[in-house]
C-alpha cells in the first residue's frame, strides 16, 4: 500500500495534486525547459542550498543531533519545495509532449491516478453542490473552472504518451470499494460517494509499485486556495468522511470489547489514537477553518448547509427550547453537531475557573436503557444528559490531576481555557472534541453499564499482587531455567513446569542460551557460565583465586516487551509527549511492534503485506491487536516468578548440601542470597567434571539426581502453574 494512502481525504488530494505538479516540472526540466517556474515560500525562484549551516540553523542541526529515547515521527530526508502556479501547467505538458525525443518519455501511472482522480472528484463534487442548490461567489466559481479546466487540458496534451494500460477514470470506478456502511444516514451519501475514489480495490492497492521520483528532485505543491468556497466546502466534507470512518470503527472494537473478544485497554488506546488522528485531520484544514469565523462557526454554518440542501430548514424548530429542527437528527447525528451545541451551552455556563455543575434540568442519563429510543426527539433527549454530566465530571478530574490524561479531558481543557482567552460569544469547539464526545456517547450504547469498571478493578488487582510479590533480587529465573532444560534433555522430570514455559516463550530461547539450546553436559556448563557473564576459566581445576570474577556487560539481558504500550504511555501521561500523532506514526508503532515480537507466536499482529492486502483491517483495529498482543506479557507476574525460582534454589541447596556439606557452596556465596544462582552452577560444574565433589565416594552426576528429585517433588506441589492458575482465577 502506497504511504498516501494512508492520510486522511483531504490529504491525498493534496497529494494528488502535488504529484501532478511534481511530474510536469520535474519531468519538462529533465527536457530542457528553460523558462523559470515555481516560488519557493520565501518567493524566489528554486535555488541551491548551501551545503553548510549557519548561525541559528546551524545550532538547531547540532541539537537535533542529540540523541533521544521519545518516541518520535518517522523522518524522511528534507527535500526542496516550491510553489507551482497552475497558469504553469499547460506550457509545461506541452513542453513535455513536443520533447524532440518524446516517444521515449512514459507518463507513470502514479501520475495518471492523480491527475484522473483531481478531475474527477472537483468535477463530481461540483456538481453534487450545485445539484443541492448550492452556488459559489463569481470568484470561486471562477477559480474552481479554471483549475479543471487546465487538469483536463494536461490531460488532453499528454495523452499520446500515455500508455495503453494507463489508469482511466472506468478503472477508477471499478476500483472503488463498496464503503456505504459508514454513510446510511439519510442524504448523506451522495454528498459522501464522491470521495469513495480514495478508498480503492483490493484489487486496486495490490498492483505493482508505479515509478516513484528521485529522493532529491524537488517537490511543488499548487498555489493555495485557502479563501475558495468550493476548497473549504470540500476539505470539511472530507474530514467529516474520515470522521464517519473513524466512528464506525471505533463501535466496531467496542462491540468486539462487549461481545468478550477484545481487552479494555487495547480498545482504549485505539479509541484514544483514533481522536489524536482526528485531532491531525483537523488540523489539515485549519487555514479554511480559521478563514470561516473560527470551528464553531463553520461547523454550525456546514450543517445549516447540508441540511438546506435536503431540504430540511434546521432553524425551524417544533418547539421554542429545542436546540433545533429535529427533522435534521440524522444530519446533525452524522455531522457532530448534537455534542457540538451541548459543549457551547456547557462552557457559556461553566466559565473556567468556576466550579462546573450539571443540575439535572434535563433529567439523567437512563442507564436501564442501552438502545436509542424510537424518535428524533427522545433520542436526543437521552443523549443530552448523558453528555451533560459527563461534561460536568471532566474539569473535576482535572482539577484532581492523576498520572493519564485522554483525549476528553484535554479537549474540554482546551475549550475552556481558549473560550476565557477569545470571549467570544460563540465559543470554539474543535471538531475533533465534538468527535470526542460523540464517541463516548456511541460508546454508552454499546457496552453494558458496569462492564469496564469490573475490567478495570482485575487490572487494578494484577498490579497490587505484582507489588505484593517483589523480589529481593532478580537473576535466579535465567539460571533455573537452563538447569530444568537440562533435566528435560536428560528426561529426568515427571512434570511439566509451565510458568517457567510460558516465561521461556515470551523471551526467546536467545535471553536463556547463548546459541542454540546445550544438549550435553558441557553444553549446559558453557551455557551457565556466559549467560552469568563469566569466563570458563573461573572453574578451573588449579584455580588458586576462589573470587569468581563476572562481567556484567556479558550477561544477556531480559527482553523488553510491550513496546507499543510504551510509545503510547507517554502519549496518555498528564505531562506527557503533546506533539500530533499522524497516520504514519501510528503506522510506525505497529511496525516497531511486529519487529519486536520476533521471537513470539507468529501471526501475532496483522502487517499489510501483497499476500493479506485483501483483508488488512482498517489501522485503529490493527493498533488495538497490536496492544492486545503484548497484554499477555504485562500482565505475567515476573516478581512471582523471580520468587519461586528462588524457592526452588533454596531448597536445592538444602538438599545439595545434605550430600556436599555446607561448605562447597558457602566458598562461593560469600553474598548469601544475591549468588544463590550459583546452586545451579555447582550441578553443570560436576556433572561437566569441573569441579569434584568433596565426597569422593559420590558420583559426579549425584548433584544432577538431587536437582532433578527437587524438581520433581516440587512441582508436584502443583508450583508450576501457581501464575497460571492465579490468572484463571482471577478472570473468573
Amino acid at each position: 500500500m502506497s504511504p498516501e494512502s494512508l492520510q486522511s481525504i483531504y490529504q491525498q488530494y493534496k497529494h494528488d495534486t502535488e504529484v501532478v505538479a511534481s511530474w510536469l516540472a520535474n519531468t519538462a526540466k529533465a527536457f530542457g525547459f528553460s523558462s523559470q517556474f515555481g516560488e519557493s515560500s520565501t518567493g524566489k525562484t528554486p535555488t541551491k542550498p548551501s551545503g553548510r549551516l549557519k548561525g541559528k540553523e546551524r545550532k538547531k542541526a547540532k541539537a537535533a543531533q542529540v540523541p533521544s529515547n521519545e518516541p518520535s515521527e518517522p523522518s524522511e530526508p528534507s527535500k526542496p519545495k516550491y510553489t507551482l502556479a497552475i497558469k504553469d501547467f499547460i506550457p509545461l505538458a506541452e513542453h513535455i509532449a513536443e520533447a524532440s525525443n518524446a516517444a521515449n518519455i512514459r507518463v507513470p501511472n502514479s501520475f495518471s491516478v492523480a491527475l484522473e482522480r483531481v478531475i474527477w472528484v472537483r468535477k463530481s463534487f461540483a456538481e453534487r453542490l450545485v445539484d443541492a442548490g448550492r452556488r459559489f461567489d463569481q470568484n470561486s466559481d471562477a477559480r474552481h473552472s479554471f483549475f479543471v479546466n487546465i487538469l483536463e487540458e494536461v490531460r488532453k496534451t499528454l495523452q499520446p504518451l500515455l500508455s495503453v494500460d494507463a489508469f482511466n477514470l472506468s478503472d477508477l470506478k471499478d476500483a472503488i470499494t463498496n464503503v456505504e456502511t459508514h454513510k446510511d444516514k439519510k442524504g448523506l451519501s451522495s454528498l459522501f460517494e464522491v470521495l469513495d475514489v480514495y478508498e480503492p480495490s483490493a484489487e486496486f492497492e495490490a498492483a505493482p509499485d508505479v515509478v516513484v521520483p528521485a529522493p532529491s528532485a524537488p517537490e511543488y505543491t499548487v498555489e493555495a486556495e485557502e479563501d475558495s468556497q468550493f476548497e473549504a466546502l470540500f476539505a470539511i466534507t472530507a474530514l467529516m468522511d474520515d470522521l464517519s470512518r473513524l466512528r464506525l470503527e471505533i463501535a466496531e472494537l467496542w462491540t468486539r470489547y462487549e461481545a468478550g473478544e477484545m481487552d479494555i485497554a487495547a480498545v482504549s488506546v485505539a479509541t484514544n489514537t483514533a481522536i489524536e488522528l482526528a485531532r491531525s485531520f483537523e488540523d489539515d484544514i485549519s487555514p479554511f477553518v480559521q478563514k470561516n469565523g473560527g470551528s464553531s462557526t463553520f461547523h454550525a454554518k456546514y450543517f445549516h448547509a447540508v441540511s438546506e440542501s435536503l431540504g430540511i430548514d434546521a432553524e425551524a424548530k417544533q418547539s421554542p427550547t429545542d436546540d433545533y429542527n429535529f427533522a435534521a437528527y440524522d444530519i446533525a447525528d452524522a455531522l457532530l453537531i448534537n455534542t457540538l451545541i451541548n459543549i457551547i451551552a456547557f462552557v457559556r455556563a461553566n466559565p473556567l475557573g468556576e466550579i462546573p455543575s450539571y443540575n439535572g434540568f434535563y433529567g439523567w442519563y437512563d442507564e436501564a436503557s442501552i438502545q436509542p429510543l424510537g424518535s428524533d426527539r427522545e433520542k436526543y433527549n437521552r443523549m443530552k444528559p448523558a453528555l451533560l454530566e459527563l461534561l460536568s465530571d471532566l474539569p473535576l478530574i482535572s482539577n484532581h490531576q492523576g498520572p493519564v490524561e485522554d483525549q476528553l479531558m484535554q479537549g474540554m481543557m482546551a475549550t475552556l481555557r481558549t473560550a476565557k482567552q477569545e470571549r467570544k460569544e460563540t465559543p470554539d469547539v474543535p471538531i475533533w472534541f465534538s468527535f470526542a464526545a460523540q464517541v463516548y456517547l456511541d460508546t454508552l450504547n454499546i457496552v453494558k453499564i458496569g462492564k469496564g469498571w469490573t475490567d478495570m478493578q482485575h487490572v487494578m488487582r494484577i498490579v497490587k499482587q505484582s507489588v505484593y510479590d517483589l523480589p529481593t533480587s532478580c537473576p535466579e529465573r535465567k539460571k533455573v531455567l537452563g538447569l530444568y532444560h537440562a533435566l528435560q534433555q536428560e528426561q529426568c522430570l515427571d512434570y511439566a513446569w509451565k510458568d517457567l514455559e510460558t516465561l521461556r516463550k515470551m523471551q526467546g530461547n536467545s535471553t536463556f542460551f547463548i546459541g542454540e539450546p546445550p544438549s550435553s553436559f558441557e553444553g549446559y556448563f558453557n551455557n551457565f557460565c556466559l549467560t552469568i557473564g563469566s569466563s570458563i576459566t573461573n572453574w578451573a581445576q588449579n584455580k588458586r583465586d576462589k573470587k569468581l570474577k563476572v562481567s556484567k556487560d556479558n550477561k544477556p539481558l531480559m527482553k523488553f516487551l510491550g513496546m507499543i504500550s510504551t510509545l503510547v504511555a507517554n502519549r496518555i501521561s498528564t505531562f506527557g509527549d503533546r506533539r500530533p500523532v499522524s497516520v504514519d506514526v501510528v503506522e510506525d508503532w505497529i511496525q516497531r511492534v511486529s519487529k519486536s515480537q520476533g521471537n513470539f507466536e507468529t501471526e501475532r499482529i496483522q502487517t499489510p503485506t501483497a499476500k493479506n492486502k485483501k483483508n488488512k483491517q482498517p489501522l485503529i483495529h490493527r493498533l488495538a491487536d497490536a496492544v492486545a498482543s503484548e497484554i499477555a506479557d504485562l500482565d505475567f507476574d515476573y516478581f512471582a516468578i523471580h520468587n519461586l525460582c528462588r524457592e526452588l534454589l533454596l531448597r536445592l541447596q538444602t538438599e545439595e548440601e545434605k550430600v556436599t556439606g555446607p561448605g562447597f557452596t558457602k566458598r562461593y556465596m560469600s553474598q548469601g542470597e544475591h549468588n544463590l544462582a550459583f546452586v545451579v552452577g555447582f550441578v553443570f560444574s560436576t556433572v561437566a567434571g569441573k569441579k569434584d565433589i568433596v565426597a569422593t565416594t559420590v558420583s559426579s552426576t549425584r548433584l544432577l539426581e538431587i536437582a532433578a528429585e527437587t524438581f520433581n517433588q516440587w512441582l508436584s506441589e502443583g508450583k508450576g502453574n501457581t501464575i497460571t492458575n492465579t490468572g484463571s482465577e482471577e478472570s473468573e
